[in-house]
């Protein structure tokens, strides 16, 4: 009597049937590094209804994506009395096999394609039980990316906080480890975020990133003109004090135009801005090199009556001669004058 197992949804046989389109993802955790188990460990068990001289059947499904590479075949056997395994249609093990590695374990190298057939043919006791692994080669190195979100400034600071995420890949084994995504929500400068990813043969690569975050604004204040107060040019110089205490300062501006800042830092701005006649709003912006954004405002008046008043003194004065008159004639050398001025 033979007995067979399929353990998949279209079952392929070693006779040369087409393979079904199941493709089942078997990577466990890699045996040693370097290599990597492409199928199993898979156990199968003898049904225990059978006699030890009946044939009981197992046929699986798995693939692999680098089917160039040369793997091996490792089979175990616990009182089963005939363990003979075809691959693709090929036979790879045979009972003979375990007479001539005088033992129970048999190691084989084959040749594997994308989508794989195994088939074990099985006869045993009725607790008797076959291993198979096929393990594959992986010398090289996954690939793994830290990447910052959201990206920094062109200064290399963030104003939020970020999420630091790593992009792991491998093309033979696999990926067995990739980190966790790390959230940074608080205030650091150029601290080093790094993280390791692990194939399934063991094998490592690791990236790395800098994060510098500052979420707090600059400090700006308005010493002069005071708000409210009056002026009567129709300029004005506008100083304060300004600082930051994380990124550092990168720009002052008054009214959009920039303002000159004392070095070091923090220290003084000064700028001039230009006032029109009535109320005039002025407002000093600094910016950090995080690009977070501070402000201060006063609300000054150009004195209208006042430029008038200054236009109208800087004419010159008018001087009418009201005695003597005009043309008359004298009879001594020397004459009093009275003039009006106005």
């Amino acid at each position: 009597m033979i007995r067979h197992h399929l353990h998949l949804t279209h079952p392929l046989t070693r006779r040369g049937l087409a393979f079904g389109l199941l493709l089942a993802a078997l990577v466990p955790a890699a045996a040693d590094a370097g290599t990597f188990e492409a199928f199993g460990p898979r156990e199968y068990w003898r049904d225990p209804s059978l006699g030890p001289t009946e044939t009981e059947i197992f046929t699986e499904t798995f693939s692999v994506t680098e089917p160039s590479l040369s793997y091996t075949l490792r089979v175990e056997r616990v009182r089963a009395n005939l363990a003979d395994i075809f691959i693709n249609g090929t036979q790879v093990v045979k009972r003979r096999d375990f007479i001539d590695a005088g033992g129970d374990v048999v190691e084989k190298t084959v040749s594997l394609w994308d989508v794989n057939l195994i088939e074990l043919e099985m006869q045993a006791d009725p607790d008797g039980l076959v291993t198979v692994t096929i393990f594959g080669p992986d010398d090289d190195s996954p690939t793994i990316t830290a990447v910052v979100d959201p990206e920094p400034n062109a200064n290399g600071w963030n104003d939020t906080p970020v999420t630091v995420s790593f992009d792991c890949s491998d093309v033979t084994s696999g990926i067995a480890v990739c980190p966790a995504a790390i959230y940074q929500d608080t205030e650091v400068d150029g601290r080093v975020i790094s993280g390791q990813a692990v194939d399934l043969a063991g094998n490592t690569a690791e990236a790395s990133v800098t994060v510098s975050v500052d979420l707090s604004l600059p400090s700006v204040s308005i010493g002069s003109p005071m708000d409210g107060a009056v002026v009567t040019m129709p300029t004005v110089e506008v100083t304060g004090n300004v600082s930051d205490a994380f990124s550092g300062l990168d720009s002052v501006t008054c009214n959009g135009d920039s303002a000159s800042i004392d070095d070091p830092l923090p220290g003084m701005f000064t700028c001039t801005v230009d006032l029109y006649l009535g109320g005039n709003t002025i407002t000093v912006e600094a910016t950090d090199l995080a690009g977070n954004v501070a402000t201060d405002s006063v609300t000054i008046v150009l004195d209208t009556a006042d430029i008038i008043k200054q236009l109208v003194d800087d004419q010159a004065p008018v001087i009418v001669i009201d005695h003597p008159a005009d043309g008359s004639q004298v009879a001594v050398t020397a004459v009093t004058a009275e003039a009006t001025v106005t």
